[in-house]
């Protein structure tokens, strides 16, 4: 054997190897979010959604590694061919790391729902403070002598409950009168 046989071989065992991995970190996304194909993009969908929340720099690195092994693994399956050196051994223990990750809740998601969890709780436990004064709330408006009442509190037919079951009925009159003006115009005609 030749040293670039050689070389295509061990790119054909590499390759395979991280397929393998892949397929297996790709099952457990499926398994999350219950669905028989592309976890590991709806995985980086969300990862890039909580990154606009909350930056921290290891998800950053996590994103750009997902987003790397992903390629590699479009272009073995589609492009590629299986003797190319496209995936490399640090490839295959980042998938297998981000596994791991996964399994035992470490993974940047994971984190992150920690996070967003221990902060509604840390809401939860402190005082709650009274409401400050609304419209719904304050007191009725007091007129002065000229009839003025602040802009805040007038009420407007839109905030009124009242006003619109008056419109719907009065729009039905209105289309039921047309209607029988029409029929009475067309036997009145004939």
């Amino acid at each position: 054997m030749t040293y670039t046989e050689i070389d295509a071989e061990e790119a054909r065992e590499q390759n395979s190897l991280f397929l393998e991995v892949f397929k297996d970190l790709e099952k457990l996304c499926n398994e999350i979010y219950r669905q028989d194909h592309g976890g590991v993009s709806r995985y980086i969908e969300d990862l890039e959604s909580c990154l606009t929340k909350l930056y921290e720099p290891s998800f950053s690195s996590d994103l750009k590694e997902l987003k790397n092994i992903r390629r590699k693994r479009n272009q073995l399956a589609h492009e590629a061919p299986w003797d190319a050196p496209l995936a490399t051994q640090a490839d295959i223990d980042f998938a297998v790391t981000f596994r791991e990750k996964i399994f035992a809740r470490t993974d940047p998601l994971a984190v992150y729902r920690k996070k967003k969890e221990e902060a509604q709780k840390r809401q939860q436990q402190t005082p709650k403070k009274p409401p400050a004064e609304t419209a719904a709330n304050a007191a009725p408006p007091v007129n002065d002598p000229a009839g003025y009442i602040p802009v805040g509190n007038r009420r407007t037919p839109r905030q009124s409950q009242s006003y619109r079951p008056i419109g719907c009925a009065t729009m039905l009159l209105g289309i039921l009168l047309l209607i029988a003006l029409v029929v009475v115009f067309l036997i009145h005609l004939s």
